[in-house]
């Protein structure tokens, strides 16, 4: 709930930026800011480019892994049971990268 002030029309994000003039940065803005810091990258030379659902995909994986390597050491999973248990179910990282569409290139 600290991530939530009680505004006018209810509960909404808190405003955690601010604008180059000072004001807070909408919530609705992300996308602009993911371009320009792209259109930045892009004109440094480098392929990288990102967006405000790259950044939520990647917390969300990076999340459901590190709860996942907790869980093997909660059960004390060896390295080999870990191998054999992806041979089964598949790896975490693949699923994950195939249902969301992940894999993007420019």
């Amino acid at each position: 709930m600290l991530l939530f002030v009680d505004g006018e029309d209810g509960l909404e994000p808190a405003t955690l930026w601010l604008t180059e003039s000072g004001l807070p940065l909408k919530y609705t803005s992300w996308t602009k800011v993911f371009e320009r810091a792209s259109d930045r990258c892009a004109a440094a030379g480098l392929d990288v480019f990102a967006t405000p659902k790259m950044l939520r995909h990647s917390m969300a994986l990076r999340t459901l892994i590190a709860l996942h390597n907790a869980l093997d050491r909660r059960l004390g999973l060896t390295p080999a049971e870990r191998l054999h248990y992806e041979e089964v179910y598949g790896q975490v990282w693949l699923m994950s990268r195939t249902c969301s569409g992940t894999a993007v290139s420019r």
